[in-house]
């Protein structure tokens, strides 16, 4: 009996053993394949510039009038508009916007346009984009790597922006999309953009050409059987008389502030830690804070590198909140199950954390009835002010490229971003220590995004580094 136990034993072993060795060298040839075809951008230096010098910025909080002046920019275009974008969506939204692009193109403006190739999200297929470059618009994909490609294929360009003439530029959170706008008919985000005037708007342009040009964009395959979708494509009477009511009342909702210490900084193309700049950046400034900081994220997946950040902070008395999204006001219910398992890491850090309950704060934001936060955004010491398209989640620290604009010393342009975010605070459930559980996370939430929910946590568990 014995010799038996022992002999099942050592098969059990044996196998044990050999399939942990066959794991390893699996993975090894995964990554061999994976980082063989990596490109290594060397003729890109990482971009950080600092102006102590006047910028006009004019801030954007309702999506209607981001959209409003996306489209006025776009028609005052004399010679370049420069576009890049994580989403590019196939609706009233990007139709609106396409049209003004193609008339532009037609009077004789350089027009380029660059969109990531992420398979989650890609809509601008070549079929689609081929109506574009006959137009006479260039348009580049962000990183075409084959999904088989495990590793190169979570580099994702994130940044979003808009450039006109060299001169004026447009970055925040907003992708071009009607949910970005307030105009889905079912789910909408409460985001923000920032316009920014002023001599910092070269070396943004000169990042985005630094995408264009790397290796990582590439020209779409010409598609014989493509389709003018845009140019045909009638827009609802609904959203063009809600833009037309919006555009009557825009100047009494704007807001602009002049910085005199700006600065500008992204990640550059490529998928190696040394890319990741924006994060260091970012590092830099939440350890100067000395009496509060908040932030805003429409996800927060903390790791034990990002919770011990936050409580060195803590710990020196600083106090730091931040608003995020519930279950209920997100589109992403995995990054819900991430932050549920990421709970832990909090408890212990002084964190106030709010989640927005998904009601709409604005008045004249009519369409739909449920809403989500998807700003990037934070006030550091009621002075300085970050904005851009950095989420607090591993991916954005780690595999995506992000931008991001810092204005310091400016308490006027402080008090309206905090004003705005303590707006959304208001319609936010405030977590206590005791409070820190799922159910928290899930409440008020459908009873199939619940169930997706759980379902989910066991994935994320072992993938949360690539959420």
């Amino acid at each position: 009996m014995n010799k038996l136990f022992i002999l099942i034993t050592r098969i059990f072993l044996g196998g044990g053993l050999a399939l942990c060795f066959l794991y390893v060298v699996l993975l090894s040839y995964i990554y061999y394949s994976d980082t063989r075809d990596v490109k290594i951008v060397t003729n890109v230096k990482s971009i950080y510039s600092r102006i102590k010098e006047p910028h006009q910025l004019e801030l954007l909080k309702h999506g209607i009038d981001s959209l409003i002046k996306r489209i006025d920019m776009i028609k005052s275009a004399k010679e370049s508009i420069e576009l890049e974008f994580f989403i590019y969506e196939l609706d009233e939204a990007s139709t609106l916007v396409t049209q003004e692009l193609i008339k532009a193109s037609k009077r004789g403006v350089k027009i380029k346009l660059l969109v990531d190739y992420s398979v989650a999200v890609f809509k601008l297929a070549p079929k689609y984009a081929g109506e574009l470059m006959e137009s006479g618009i260039e348009v580049r994909y962000y990183n075409t790597a084959a999904n088989s490609n495990l590793i190169a294929v979570q580099h994702r360009n994130h940044r979003k922006l808009l450039i006109v003439d060299g001169v004026s530029a447009v970055t925040g959170g907003r992708n071009i999309a009607t949910e970005y706008f307030d105009l889905n008919e079912s789910y909408n985000f409460l985001d923000y953009d920032v316009v920014v005037n002023g001599k910092i708007v070269r070396d943004i342009r000169q990042s985005f050409f630094h995408y264009w040009e790397s290796d990582y964009a590439s020209i779409p395959d010409k598609d014989i059987n493509g389709e003018s979708y845009f140019s045909n494509k009638s827009i609802d009477k609904k959203i063009l008389n809600k833009i037309v009511a919006a555009r009557l009342s825009y100047n009494e909702r704007k807001e602009t502030s002049e910085c005199r210490d700006i600065a500008f900084t992204t990640d550059f193309p490529g998928v190696l830690v040394n890319n990741r700049q924006v994060y260091k950046r970012l590092e830099e400034l939440v350890q100067s804070a000395t009496e509060e900081l908040i932030a805003e994220s429409p996800y927060l997946i903390l790791r034990k590198d990002g919770a011990e950040l936050i409580k060195s902070v803590t710990s020196r008395g600083v106090s730091f909140s931040i608003l995020t999204n519930g279950l209920h006001s997100t589109d992403a219910y995995y990054t819900s199950a991430a932050m549920g398992l990421s709970l832990g890491v909090m408890e212990d850090i002084d964190l106030t954390l709010y989640l927005f309950e998904g009601k709409s704060i604005y008045s004249q934001e009519t369409v739909g009835d449920r809403w989500g936060i998807h700003s990037k955004r934070a006030v550091v010491d009621k002075k300085h002010t970050v904005i851009g398209t950095y989420n607090i989640d591993p991916r954005s620290a780690n595999l995506n490229s992000e931008m991001i604009i810092i204005c310091r010393d400016n308490p006027e342009l402080a008090s309206i971003i905090l004003d705005d975010i303590n707006e959304r605070i208001n319609g936010s459930i405030k977590l206590g220590v005791d409070d820190y559980n799922l159910s928290a996370i899930t409440k008020d939430a459908g009873r199939s995004s619940v169930i997706k929910f759980y379902l989910s946590l066991p994935l994320v568990f072992f993938l949360e580094f690539l959420l």
